[in-house]
C-alpha cells in the first residue's frame, strides 16, 4: 500500500482532522479521528457483513481519512482493507464491491494502478480503463502512476502494456509513458508540426497514423497547443475535428482525449460520465471507476456543474435513475450525497 505522502497530484492533499471535512459531504465527527477505532470497526462490520457501517467508513469519510484508515487496519491486521473487504463480503453484489473496495484502496493513485493491472488480466483487455486512466494526465501524473505501479505489482507499467497491446495501439502508449523524451528542451517548430499533421490526414488520402502518434506524444503541451494553433491558422479547422474525421476505433479516443484534456478536461470526465449512463445497459464498471476516481470534493463539484452546463439535469439525479440498491447507495455516498 502506498503512504498517504503518495498522493495523486491531480488532487489537493487533504489532512484527516477532527472536522470530517466540513461542507464538502463528508461526514463530520464530534469526536478526534482515531484510524485504528476505525479500522477495528470496519474489521467487525465486515464480520457482520454490515454494509451500512462499510459504506459510511470507506465512502464517507475523506480521501486522506480513508488513507490513514487504511494504514492502521494493514499496520494490525496484516490484510489490506480491500483485499479483506473482498474475501469475507464475496457474496455481495459485485458491483457494491467494486464501489467500497475502490474507497478502501485510500489515495486516488493507488486506485489507479490497481484498476489498470485489471484492464490488463485474464482474458481480453480493458482497453476503455487504459484510456481513461492514462490519457489525458500531466507528466508529473505519469511518472507517479509508473512508479506507483512498480511499487505496487512489482513490475513496471510499460512492460505489461507493451505485453497487452498491439500495433498502433502499443506505439501511442509507449510514446505516451517516454515522458523524458517530451520535457527534454528542444527549439521545435510549432508550424512545421501543424503542417505535418495536415499531411499525414485531412491532407492525403488515407492517414498516416505514426505521424500523428509521434508528434502527439514526443511533444510537450506547451508545444502542442501553439502547434494547435498554427493547424487552425493555416487550415481553418482543428487538429481535433481531424482526428473525429479521418481517425475511427481506439486509437480516435486516445488521440481525442488527449487533445481535448488540455483545454477542458472536466468537460471529458463529464461526457465519460454520460456515456457510462447512456444508450442500451449501464456501464456499470466504468462509472465506479469515474465516481471513485473523482471523489475529490472540488473535484466532483466541478464536475457536477459542467455536467448539469451541457445535459441539462444534476448529474446524481441521472445516477439515481440508473442505479438501484447497495450499488447505488454507495456510489452516492462517494460523493457525499445521502439519497435523492
Amino acid at each position: 500500500m502506498l503512504s498517504r505522502q503518495d498522493s495523486f497530484p491531480t488532487y489537493a492533499v487533504e489532512h484527516p482532522s477532527s472536522s470530517g471535512g466540513a461542507g464538502d459531504g463528508h461526514r463530520q465527527r464530534e469526536e478526534p479521528f482515531d484510524p485504528l477505532q476505525d479500522a477495528d470497526a470496519l474489521h467487525a462490520a465486515v464480520n457482520g457483513n454490515r454494509k451500512d457501517v462499510v459504506v459510511d467508513i470507506v465512502c464517507r469519510r475523506s480521501i486522506a481519512d480513508v488513507s490513514a484508515i487504511a494504514d492502521a487496519f494493514l499496520q494490525k491486521y496484516q490484510q489490506s482493507m480491500p483485499y479483506f473487504i473482498k474475501s469475507h463480503m464475496g457474496g455481495t453484489d459485485k458491483y457494491f464491491l467494486g464501489v467500497v473496495t475502490g474507497c478502501a484502496a485510500g489515495s486516488i493513485l493507488e486506485y489507479d494502478v490497481r484498476c489498470l493491472r485489471v484492464a490488463m488480466e485474464g482474458v481480453g483487455r480493458d482497453t476503455d480503463a487504459l484510456i481513461e486512466i492514462l490519457v489525458g494526465r500531466s507528466d508529473d501524473e505519469i511518472r507517479a502512476i509508473k512508479s506507483a505501479y512498480q511499487q505496487i505489482h512489482g513490475r513496471a507499467l510499460e512492460v505489461d502494456l507493451h505485453k497487452e497491446l498491439h500495433g498502433s495501439l502499443r506505439h501511442f502508449f509507449e510514446g505516451l509513458m517516454n515522458v523524458e523524451r517530451r520535457i527534454a528542451t528542444r527549439q521545435l517548430d510549432p508550424e512545421a508540426d501543424a503542417r505535418a499533421l495536415f499531411q499525414a490526414g485531412e491532407g492525403r488520402q488515407g492517414q498516416d497514423e505514426s505521424v500523428f502518434i509521434r508528434i502527439l506524444t514526443e511533444r510537450s503541451q506547451h508545444h502542442l497547443k501553439a502547434t494547435f494553433a498554427a493547424y487552425t491558422h493555416l487550415y481553418r479547422s482543428t487538429v481535433d475535428q481531424a482526428i473525429l474525421k479521418e481517425f475511427h476505433g481506439d486509437l480516435q479516443k486516445c488521440f481525442h482525449l488527449l487533445v481535448a484534456s488540455m483545454y477542458d478536461r472536466i468537460g471529458e470526465v463529464a461526457m465519460m460520465f454520460e456515456k457510462s449512463m447512456k444508450g442500451f445497459g449501464l456501464n456499470e464498471g466504468k462509472l465506479t471507476r469515474l465516481v471513485v476516481r473523482n471523489r475529490d470534493p472540488a473535484t466532483r463539484k466541478a464536475i457536477k456543474q459542467v455536467y448539469l452546463q451541457r445535459f441539462s439535469k444534476p448529474l446524481m439525479n441521472r445516477i439515481v435513475k440508473e442505479t438501484s440498491g447497495d450499488f447505488q447507495r454507495a456510489l452516492l455516498a462517494c460523493w457525499g450525497e445521502s439519497g435523492l
